[in-house]
């Protein structure tokens, strides 16, 4: 029973309130990861009906794995951010990425806005999917300042940046309304104010996903029928 519990330590925590002061808390915050899983299958389920919402609804979700508040009407103009901006030169890696946070005044998010007991005991209840609080604390300033640098330069409601699937920060996705946004222009952006001002520099540059037609449902009633069906697909493509 002891290893169980070798090395357990109470986090200490930065949260940002509203009045702009920054306040240190100790303990695990259950309220907000709960409030994170549930927010995320209301976000999720919604989108099932009203994919027309995609950007808010992800911008939403990312909310649940930023760390770092970051006003994207405080950055840089598009063309600004192509250019090294005074206050950054002669920094490099984090010294620069912390120079940007500085320069734009942000402040850890607050993970618990909106999850106190008066605002929980409303009436009516707010919907699971656009509460405001909530996190799982996994979540990079590198890439709150990317979300923020793409808001800004494309629009509030035509890009929209959300954490890998396993919240280790390796990639991270950008989807563009392309109605709106011409995704080539969103590439050149991301070298320009982005992998070169961090020096990152990326195996491959870009995965594009492209959304595809509709889904087809195959049973099979035996699993090592599996490669059989996979060897037909490839040789008849258009088989299905």
């Amino acid at each position: 029973m002891g290893s169980l519990v070798t090395g357990w330590r109470n986090p200490l925590l930065r949260r940002g309130l509203a009045d702009g002061k920054v306040v240190e808390e100790n303990g695990v915050p259950l309220r907000a990861m709960v409030a994170y899983l549930f927010g995320e299958v209301a976000k999720n389920f919604y989108l099932i009906h009203h994919p027309e919402n995609w950007i808010e609804m992800v911008t939403r979700s990312q909310g649940g794995d930023r760390c770092m508040d970051i006003d994207p009407q405080r950055l840089p103009s598009a063309e600004d951010m192509r250019q090294t901006t005074p206050w950054e030169e002669g920094l490099e890696g984090p010294e620069r990425l912390d120079a940007w946070l500085e320069q734009v005044g942000a402040r850890p998010v607050d993970f618990n806005r909106g999850l106190d007991d008066t605002s929980l005991s409303a009436l009516p209840p707010a919907p699971l999917r656009l509460m405001e609080g909530g996190s799982f604390f996994r979540g990079l300033a590198l890439i709150d300042l990317v979300e923020a640098m793409l808001k800004r330069a494309f629009g509030l409601g035509n890009v929209a940046v959300r954490v890998n699937a396993a919240g280790q920060g390796d990639f991270f996705q950008v989807h563009v309304d392309t109605t709106q946004v011409d995704s080539e222009k969103v590439k050149d952006f991301l070298r320009d104010a982005y992998y070169r001002r961090f020096d990152l520099s990326p195996s491959t540059e870009f995965i594009e996903l492209h959304p595809g037609a509709g889904a087809v449902g195959l049973r099979l009633s035996r699993f090592d029928a599996l490669p059989r069906l996979i060897e037909t697909l490839r040789a008849n493509p258009g088989s299905l």
